[in-house]
């Protein structure tokens, strides 16, 4: 009898423990090279750089099944510098991502958050995360989130400026603070999701207020989403709206992407505008091609710049991928950029080497380095 209950005990602790199984993960990407740009009237810099195929990172995250379907997790992500072994807001400021009127000091600066997610109904999450409308940028251009002549860097970055004063400090052009993102499972191909920041403002809760949407539809090799996003001044009124809508389609020997962009600030006669088309072709086993072609209407030059009609660029882009493993691989890219009036886009967007094109004039780059994941 005392054998029997026993076992019984065992079978108990057993079943209780595999209900409620939890993990926690440590993982990164490590991505540094060597990038080279030129700038008429000053000259060509040279240096390493971080993060040109991805940016590099250092993160945990965390599961725990709760029964019924019901997981918790959480995910505490910052970014890395690995040029000058900095971390956080200090690597994300010294290499563009966000600056540090972006991220407010923040340690873990592209990710904190703690969430809910309900298996066949959807998610919601908690704190800082990524904002939906860069989501859908990223999830739609040929060189994914890459720093280099990327839409994740280059386009959303001159697209969507919308911190007009330090107030704003706290949403980037990529993350939202204080925020709620919820999105629903997929049904029928579509998934719906939703994304709150709060501005906290006493008395006034529309001051630094961000919302955001997004409609993804994913049927087979086929991926189209659209997100829609406006934020707030610090008077309650709004300072910008943004428009995106992607889509990517693989045909197995490549695999297209499309993108447009759009950006409406506030007492702005005219938007900014993007609009890129790109691809990705695996070439053997271990070698793959990306390719992309980004034009911009109306370019401001600097945060609160603003759109000028005259300010026009043609940003091109090629990159090569070599894999040694399935964690590490080598890459090599080169960008050119064509700027008109007196814009000054630049081929780089977050690599820890700062050389802004001179106003109208061109602009060539290059980049080869290692990304190493763990």
């Amino acid at each position: 009898m005392k054998k029997s209950l026993i076992a019984l005990a065992a079978l108990a602790t057993v079943a209780t423990a595999a209900q409620a199984q939890s993990s926690v993960t440590i993982y990164g990407i490590i991505d540094a090279g060597v990038a080279s740009v030129d700038k008429p009237g000053t000259g060509r810099v040279t240096g390493v750089s971080t993060g040109g195929l991805a940016t590099s990172r250092l993160g945990f995250r965390g599961t725990e099944d709760v029964g019924g379907g019901l997981k918790a997790n959480f995910n505490l992500e910052m970014s890395l510098g690995v040029d000058a072994g900095t971390g956080g807001a200090v690597a994300a400021s010294a290499s563009g991502t966000t600056g540090a009127v972006d991220t407010g000091g923040a340690l873990f600066d592209r990710q904190a958050w703690v969430g809910l997610d309900q298996a066949n109904v959807g998610a919601v999450l908690l704190g800082r995360t990524t904002r939906l409308d860069f989501d859908t940028i990223v999830g739609g251009d040929a060189f994914g989130a890459a720093g280099f002549a990327s839409a994740g860097q280059v386009t959303y970055g001159q697209v969507a400026q919308y911190s007009p004063n330090q107030a704003l400090a706290a949403n980037s052009k990529n993350r939202y603070v204080n925020s709620v993102k919820a999105n629903t499972a997929r049904f029928a191909g579509f998934q719906l999701a939703y994304q709150h920041s709060f501005g906290e403002g006493a008395g006034n809760n529309a001051v630094s207020r961000g919302t955001a949407y997004s409609v993804d539809y994913t049927a087979g090799n086929a991926k189209a989403t659209y997100a829609y996003s406006r934020q707030n001044d610090t008077a309650g009124a709004k300072f910008a709206e943004t428009s995106t809508l992607t889509g990517s389609y693989n045909f197995g020997v490549a695999k297209a992407f499309v993108g447009l962009a759009e950006l409406e600030r506030a007492g702005k006669t005219v938007d900014t505008k993007a609009k890129w088309v790109g691809v990705t072709a695996p070439v053997t086993s271990k070698i793959s091609l990306m390719a992309q072609v980004t034009k911009f209407d109306n370019l401001g030059n600097g945060v609160v710049a603003g759109a000028v009609e005259a300010n026009d660029a043609d940003l091109y882009a090629l990159g090569a991928t070599y894999a040694f493993s399935n964690r590490t691989a080598a890459y090599v890219m080169a960008a050119r950029a064509n700027n008109d009036g007196a814009a000054t886009l630049s081929v780089l967007g977050s690599m820890g080497i700062t050389q802004a094109a001179a106003a109208g004039k061109d602009q060539k780059g290059y980049t080869v380095g290692i990304r190493h994941n763990f």
